[in-house]
């Protein structure tokens, strides 16, 4: 990446196999033209309105789409490259109208879109039913069906979805990380997700699901188990996505499939192994920038993949 002197990106620059391929940003005032490697003729152009807002994006065929905002800042109006109009509306604050900044004794909901209408098509509406959050929502299709989504917060936490002709899906979460749902037609199932000390979590720890499908007499239970995975970084580097290696089993009733992930730091590919219950291979290696080269599955030629210089 070039940075100007004006401080903005000027150029990115990404290496191939046989070059290094630049994109030109260009700026000019409100204007801003995205140039990629094939030059000027396929160009992105975006205008800036004076308020900062893009209010412009033109692709290379010279088609335009065109976006309006309120004076608050919130897009109302997008027309497309085809000139179709998309129409959107939001919440007014409570106390005040919809353009006007908040103040001392108003509740401020400015920005909760409530419309959404397509071109030739009713809009879908959202009813927050007065709350100031999320936790309750009402969605109306452009067909009039109705779905209502409510939120329930505290200890162990509670998500409730009606669906058309009351259908209703309850999930809650457990005080150990479980979520315990179940659906209109009776199906149960728990849920342990997994967590990564590379991202904040405590513990390297898999995740487990156990799905139960009841009726006419059979009851058919699904179990998935995905183990903790084990991770391999370089010496000394910290990216969590650094890796030379990654091992991890998926087992779903005792049927078992493997993902196996290594990293040739010599030759700078990478290669993925997927192998089956029956211990069936599918092999896919990728080049020094993750591209992928090749794709072995069992029984059949490879498929090998080559790339123009511009990637």
């Amino acid at each position: 990446m070039h940075v100007g002197r004006e401080g903005w990106v000027a150029a990115l620059l990404r290496e191939t196999r046989s070059a290094v391929v630049i994109t030109t940003i260009r700026r000019s005032g409100y204007s801003v033209e995205i140039i990629p490697p094939t030059g000027d003729a396929t160009k992105t152009s975006l205008l800036l309105g004076a308020d900062g807002y893009l209010s412009t994006v033109t692709d290379p065929t010279a088609h335009g789409t065109k976006l309006y905002y309120k004076d608050g800042g919130l897009l109302w109006k997008l027309e497309d490259l085809r000139g179709f109009v998309h129409l959107f509306d939001y919440a007014p604050p409570l106390g005040g109208d919809q353009l006007s900044p908040p103040h001392a004794g108003t509740s401020f909901r400015l920005g909760f879109l409530t419309s959404d209408a397509r071109p030739g098509s009713p809009p879908q509406l959202l009813d927050r039913n007065d709350n100031l959050d999320s936790s309750h929502v009402t969605h109306r299709s452009p067909m009039g069906r109705v779905t209502d989504y409510s939120y329930t917060g505290g200890d162990t936490p509670m998500m409730k979805v009606t669906a058309p002709g009351n259908l209703v899906t309850l999930s809650s979460l457990g005080r150990d990380g479980t979520w315990s749902t179940t659906f209109p037609d009776g199906t149960t199932s728990t849920s342990t997700p997994s967590t990564d000390p590379r991202f904040g979590e405590a513990v390297m720890s898999g995740s487990r699901k156990v799905t139960t499908i009841s009726g006419g007499g059979v009851t058919l239970v699904r179990t998935e188990v995905v183990s903790p995975p084990t991770v391999t970084l370089p010496p000394g580097v910290a990216d969590p996505l650094s890796l030379t290696a990654y091992l991890q089993t998926q087992t779903v009733n005792g049927k078992t499939w493997t993902t196996n992930f290594s990293k040739d730091t010599t030759q700078h590919t990478s290669t993925v192994t997927l192998t089956s219950p029956i211990h069936r291979q599918t092999i896919t290696t990728m080049g020094a920038l993750g591209e992928v080269t090749q794709v072995q599955s069992p029984g059949v030629a490879p498929i090998v993949t080559e790339y123009y210089r511009e990637g």
